[in-house]
């Protein structure tokens, strides 16, 4: 190490004004900076970026109550669930909606809808399940890690 032997104002040291130069500025303003590699988003970050997009569309639970979590249906009953679609944009949006049921005798459906900006659409599903309808499974769902 080579003493440069610079002189330092020390009561001056901590005063508002011009900030120091470092003698290789180069060289540390490289190890000062930031990296894009120090900037990965987590994964709520992640989750963000997909669902705060200009678009957004899923499948709610029954008009009535659009966050209810039922999944399970039995034979005979009313399976009650919308499609709804968000846009977040400056533009009006066109979606093109389709879905399907598969009940052993597969059921769907299509419809158009434009979406106003910054309005939603909702788009009430219903479908009577058979009274003989076989129980079934659906496998499990995996989240990325």
């Amino acid at each position: 190490m080579v003493d440069l032997n610079l002189e330092v104002d020390w009561e001056h040291l901590q005063r508002p004004g011009p900030r120091p130069a470092y003698v290789h500025e180069d060289e540390v303003r490289e190890l000062l900076a930031f990296h894009p590699s120090d900037c990965k988003p987590t994964l709520v970050a992640d989750a963000l970026y997909r669902n705060y997009g200009p678009l957004l569309a899923y499948i709610g639970g029954k008009p009535t109550v659009f966050t209810s979590k039922d999944h399970n249906f039995l034979p005979g009953e009313i399976a009650e669930k919308q499609l709804i679609i968000i846009n977040n944009s400056r533009q009006e949006v066109a979606a093109d909606c389709e879905w399907a049921f598969d009940t052993g005798q597969p059921r769907s459906g299509t419809v158009q809808v434009t979406v106003p900006p910054g309005d939603q659409k909702r788009l009430p599903l219903k479908l009577e399940l058979p009274a003989n309808l076989a129980s079934m499974t659906c496998p499990p769902k995996t989240v990325p890690v």
